[in-house]
């Protein structure tokens, strides 16, 4: 059992998005954690409740993980599921929800229970919004109960934006945005903020009185940005523009973003860009 701990941690660690020098430097030294993360030395057990704590992971969960069987199963089921929301490919979510019911009644642990309700939201929200809700009710009741938002929570709202009411889209955003405020660890995670600000961003389009919020939330999303977030942040501000009447918007300048797009490959972007366009705008460029 003590062989597995350390490895353990380390893919907690490393499926939460943290880097290992950034994370631990202060509860114990680099090569502690390295020797500890390869199973050659032991952490106190006071260290290793502030890691624990750090990466808000109860101890029952944390064995989990120690089960290579368990950490494999989360592993490939996480990989499917971001395959399969990029490219909302609902069969594929049917099945993941069936997986991650029959994954929970082995292991238990909130993983797969938030993970199928999650996939079941999605798939229903497709023919009736207000069923979806209803599969979404476990990990919002997770959500309400978790104090310290940490990258696990951040991107568990960011999936469930879609699928809420702006009301209580409005208030993950916030409460996710403030969480990367106070977290210096989630705020160098660029790709889950670029994330956040876009889905809240695109989400708040819909809605006329927060459109405003919307290009707020696109201008942010400028600091982060890779090159196709930022792309993602140009557009949004485009379309926010537009609905605004606002005089920064200019159809050729979107022409162009859509041009960059389809230089660099990103066809799934391209298609899901001009989809919001399409829906947005009276006249697609």
């Amino acid at each position: 059992m003590r062989k597995k701990i350390g490895p353990a941690l380390k893919r907690l660690r490393s499926g939460k998005g943290y880097k290992r020098n950034r994370f631990y430097h202060d509860i114990c030294s680099k090569s502690q954690l390295h020797k500890f993360e390869c199973s050659e030395t032991m952490l106190s057990s006071d260290k290793l409740l502030k890691i624990l704590t750090r990466l808000n992971t109860n101890s029952n969960e944390f064995m989990l993980l120690t089960d290579y069987a368990y950490a494999r199963s989360k592993i490939e089921i996480e990989g499917q599921l971001n395959k399969a929301l990029k490219h909302h490919q609902l069969e594929d979510l049917k099945q993941i929800a069936q997986f991650a019911k029959d994954y929970h009644r082995q292991y238990g642990g909130c993983y797969f229970n938030h993970t199928k309700s999650l996939a079941l939201a999605i798939v229903a929200s497709v023919e009736d919004i207000n069923i979806a809700r209803e599969h979404l009710e476990p990990v919002q009741e997770y959500l309400f109960e978790a104090e310290i938002w940490y990258c696990y929570e951040v991107q568990l709202a960011l999936r469930c934006l879609p699928i809420c009411t702006v009301d209580k889209a409005l208030e993950y955003g916030n409460k996710a945005l403030q969480s990367i405020e106070e977290n210096p660890l989630l705020y160098h995670n660029t790709e889950i903020v670029c994330e956040l600000l876009t889905n809240l961003s695109i989400y708040l389009l819909d809605y006329p009185k927060y459109v405003s919020k919307a290009l707020k939330h696109a201008l942010e999303l400028e600091e982060y940005a890779s090159t196709n977030h930022l792309i993602y942040a140009k557009i949004i501000q485009q379309i926010a523009f537009h609905k605004l009447k606002h005089k920064k918007f200019n159809m050729d300048y979107l022409q162009s973003l859509l041009d960059t797009l389809k230089l660099i490959g990103l066809d799934y972007d391209l298609q899901y860009v001009q989809a919001l366009i399409d829906k947005h705008l009276v006249s697609k460029p």
